[in-house]
């Protein structure tokens, strides 16, 4: 047994050797180092447990000896026979604290045999702790390769794939096929060789490399990952790359729309107002620099609003993005257009090199938004007003920039709109007017104010009708100022209220003091106003019923319909006319003239004063005149203009040809120099008293006047057959009707004569027959109510007319064109 113990001893594998009754026999050097215990310690004792178990239980070599291996499952989860000995058995496991560490041992026990008796059993043991965590760590390492979420890729010396994981597969849509290829085949085309050379000079100096990649599946489809990748050193000196990515692609879609979204316009996309202070500011300093000039435009909508509240916020927000469509198809793409908010944009023109540069690429956007637009069934029609200011001659900061080009954009829509304007020192002194116009305003009123009126005439009868009240102020310094400028500025600072109550109030005791009716200009902001019915009522206290006319524009009709229609409805109850000033300027539409209690329509200037209009006016007319309403036409000032609107119906006429504006006095003068003005009421019927008589091609006679005559003479006949109150009003009215018919039988007395018509004798004899009987019927007693008497006139006088023009009047027409006349 000596030389058995020295023969342990002599080897590195720690054993130790029990006899038949389980006692130490031997326990070699290699067992002490293992387990921490001496030999001399446990030799001869039956503790030879003591260093691997906490409490007594068998060993291995226990077990081998009493020959019980079939309780071997009982305390060893993994265990089996020797591998180069039959009679051997091996178990392993882990014991927690197995001489102050924990191991992973694996044992073999066989028995020691003699005379065929077992006599004892050799145990040997093997600390494998290193390579049985290392095994783990490599199972970890597996499963953590093959179940991470980021896509793993390995390559060789040669960038070859030789390993991929499941999320490889998963993220890119790519399997094994890809082993043994080169990971280029992962790359799209978005990222150029130089890009691949910097990537690989970094991973070679650093050792590593990461950033962003775009990749494409097989399906073509593109995606963005974030791409680390390590060099990894073998052993045996070669290397492998290790590349570890993730599909980015949602999350930098998002990030991208969070800073698109910071910079640019929900609406059309385009950049904001702050992107365009970035690059408004980077364009200043790189043409400071380069000595380079550029060109700042601010665009405004001509009437954005009108269709807006017309039509509503979903068309208005469509025709926003068909704008901007437009604009940045009109531009270059070196060019920024941006959108400010509601119908502003504002346009950076870069390397312009002239003034006329840039009015080309104005006249260029002008044309193309005033294209009409389509939006859900809706012809729209709207135009720019655009200004411009010009890097460094207009200025040099972006904020100068943009608030000279806004000015800009003011004197265009100021000079007719659909047009553009340069900014200019001229027009700065003009803002500093303006500025100074308002600080001075709020004191003028009533002190520097004063009221002209513009004389209004009738065209049937060739007799004033009275006046449109017209503001002006006389500044201290600044001289007479026309309403143009300073009632926008009224309106923008609130103080049209103050300055439109004194100017109703000085027109309505004009009224009573003189009986001539007059117009007065009603402001939207007005209209608004909460208590402008009572200072309507208030102001016209005591005056007769039509002789106050109330002007509003068409954009006072479409901030609230409902509430607008109301409050007109409620200032006619006072006895109030209504006029619908700068009629077809605006956005009023048919709808809207049917529903409200207009009395007039007043034609723009501009469709008078430019012979294109002049189908405009006629529409007009037509309309007024179907839906029971009297046209003045604006703006009259040649004789050829006025025979035009004679000609075609037109009601009445203000305008240079027959009186400029005039002071009070003069006003009052001019008019009672001339005959007596006609009631306004005489010139239309109430719209809910259908007329007597409507003209019809089947009395034309062809000659254009005497028709022409014939229609007023239907007008009067109609006003006759409504509307009369008073034997006052009946008067009236007869007597216009009886001088208009003498003007009517004159004229068609001297064609007779000229022509030396053959009927004329007895068609003569049919107007003085007429006559007589007309002023037989005109001598009525007071005792007759005057609505009866003129109902009955009405009547007899529509049966005559038809019945003249049918039977003699037709049959003139024949005679005079055969005898040649032409009018």
């Amino acid at each position: 047994m000596e030389m058995t113990a020295k023969a342990l001893d002599a080897i590195s594998v720690p054993a130790f050797i029990i006899s038949r009754d389980h006692k130490v026999l031997a326990w070699n050097v290699a067992c002490s180092l293992l387990t921490g215990i001496a030999s001399e310690s446990v030799i001869g004792t039956n503790r030879h447990w003591t260093p691997f178990y906490r409490r007594r239980r068998p060993t291995l070599a226990d077990l081998v000896v009493e020959n019980a291996t079939d309780n071997l499952a009982k305390h060893y989860a993994q265990f089996g026979r020797a591998q180069f000995a039959f009679d051997a058995y091996k178990a392993e496991g882990w014991f927690d604290n197995l001489n102050g560490k924990r191991r992973y041992l694996v044992f073999e026990a066989r028995p020691l045999v003699s005379e065929g008796q077992i006599v004892g059993a050799l145990e040997t043991l093997q600390d494998v702790t290193d390579y049985r965590e290392a095994g783990e760590r490599l199972k970890l390492a597996a499963q953590v390769f093959d179940h991470t979420c980021e896509g793993i890729m390995v390559t060789d010396e040669a960038n070859r794939i030789v390993s991929i994981n499941k999320a490889f597969q998963a993220l890119t849509g790519y399997g094994e096929e890809v082993l043994g290829h080169d990971p280029r085949i992962l790359a799209s085309e978005r990222h150029s060789d130089e890009f691949f050379r910097e990537m690989w000079d970094h991973l070679h100096q650093h050792g590593h490399w990461q950033g962003e990649l775009w990749n494409l599946r097989p399906d073509g489809s593109e995606y963005l990952v974030q791409m680390n990748i390590s060099i990894s050193t073998k052993d045996a000196g070669g290397m492998n790359h290790v590349a570890v990515f993730s599909d980015i692609t949602k999350q930098k879609e998002a990030q991208d729309n969070i800073v698109f979204m910071a910079h640019h316009d929900f609406l059309t996309g385009l950049p904001n107002r702050v992107l365009l202070e970035d690059r408004l500011a980077q364009l200043v300093a790189r043409s400071e620099r380069e000595g380079k000039g550029f060109a700042v435009g601010f665009l405004d909508l001509d009437r954005f609003k009108l269709v807006n509240d017309a039509l509503g916020h979903d068309v208005g927000d469509k025709l926003l993005k068909e704008v901007a469509v437009r604009l940045q198809g009109a531009v270059r793409t070196t060019d920024t257009v941006s959108r400010q908010g509601g119908d502003e944009f504002v346009l950076l023109l870069t390397g312009l090199e002239s003034p006329q540069n840039v009015a080309q690429v104005a006249a260029k956007i002008i044309s193309r938004l005033g294209r009409p637009y389509w939006i859900d069934g809706h012809e729209l029609s709207v135009t720019p007003s655009l200004g411009f200011s010009l890097f460094p001659a207009d200025g040099r900061t972006p904020a100068d920039l943009i608030k000279n080009a806004d000015a800009a954009m003011y004197d265009a829509k100021n000079s007719g709109r659909n047009t553009f304007k340069f900014f200019t020192h001229e027009l700065n002194a003009k803002i500093l007017e303006s500025l100074r116009i308002e600080s001075s305003l709020r004191a003028a009123i009533p002190r520097e104010l004063f009221v002209q009126y513009q004389p209004q005439l009738c065209l049937g009868t060739q007799a004033p009708l009275g006046g449109e009240a017209l503001v002006r102020w006389r500044h201290p310094s600044l001289g007479l100022l026309s309403p143009d400028k300073f009632i926008s500025i009224a309106e923008s600072t609130g103080l049209i209220r103050e300055l439109g109550r004194w100017v109703l109030e000085h027109s309505c005791q004009l009224i009573r003091e003189t009986g001539i009716a007059v117009s007065v200009n009603l402001s939207p902001i007005q209209l608004a106003q909460k208590d402008i019915l009572a200072v309507i009522r208030d102001a016209a206290r005591g005056i007769e019923k039509n002789m106050l006319t109330i002007e509003i524009t068409e954009s006072a009709l479409i901030n609230d319909f409902d509430k607008t229609k109301t409050l007109l409805e409620d200032v006619r109850g006072l006895g109030v006319s209504i006029a619908l000033d700068d009629f077809g300027t605006g956005y009023a539409s048919l709808s809207y003239l049917r529903q409200l209690p207009i009395d007039y329509i007043k034609i723009d200037k501009s469709f008078i004063t430019d012979i294109s209009g002049r189908p405009i006016v006629l529409a007009i007319i037509g309309l007024a005149n179907t839906m029971g309403m009297v046209t003045i036409a604006e703006g009259v000032e040649t004789p050829e203009q006025i025979a035009f609107l004679e000609r075609h119906g037109c009601g009445a006429i203000q305008g240079y040809y027959y009186s400029r504006p005039l002071d009070e006095d003069r006003f009052v003068d001019f008019i009672r120099e001339n005959v007596k003005p006609v009631s306004r009421t005489i010139l239309t019927p109430p719209r809910d008293v259908e007329p007597l008589l409507t003209w019809s091609f089947t009395f034309a006679t062809g000659i254009d006047e005497i028709d022409r005559q014939h229609k007023v003479f239907i007008g009067l006949i109609n006003g006759l057959n409504s509307g009369v109150s008073d034997e006052s009003m009946l008067r009236g009215r007869l007597d216009e009707l009886i001088a208009y018919f003498k003007y009517h039988i004159d004229y068609e007395g001297r064609l007779m004569t000229q022509y030396d018509v053959v009927d004329a004798p007895d068609h003569l004899r049919q107007h003085e027959l007429f006559m007589r009987n007309l002023r037989k019927l005109a001598s009525f007693s007071p005792r007759h109510e005057p609505s009866v008497v003129a109902g009955r006139l009405a009547r007899f006088l529509c049966t005559w007319l038809t019945n003249h023009i049918l039977q003699s009047d037709k049959n003139l027409g024949h005679s005079l064109k055969r005898a040649g006349c032409r009018e």
